[in-house]
């Protein structure tokens, strides 16, 4: 029985190859579609299976630890197992995007 969980929570924290956006010259239209403003950040995945965490880059690199907060909020998300894609922005107190470099 802990062997299939293991399994299953190392099959749950591989990072999974994100869908890439293509640019075109008008929305698509359509009761299927829904469109949101697009703020500079860092594209990130996050990886729930049980009380185990992992973040990773668009690009696949572990990043669990450079997003301590937000992996402690995964952590507290009331499931048992996820995987997450979204961006990761900053924002002053006036509610504008910030730009920043990627050291």
């Amino acid at each position: 029985m802990a062997r299939a969980h293991h399994a299953t929570i190392q099959l749950m924290l591989e990072f999974v190859e994100p869908a890439t956006p293509v640019l075109r010259s008008t929305p698509p239209r359509g009761p299927h579609w829904l469109h949101k403003a697009k703020f500079d950040g860092w594209r990130i995945q996050l990886h729930k299976d049980c009380s185990v965490v992992k973040l990773y880059t668009k690009n696949g690199y572990d990043c669990t630890r450079r997003f301590g907060g937000l992996s402690s909020a995964l952590a507290a998300v009331p499931a048992r197992s996820c995987i997450i894609d979204g961006e990761v922005t900053a924002f002053d107190p006036l509610g504008v995007g910030l730009r920043f470099a990627v050291p």
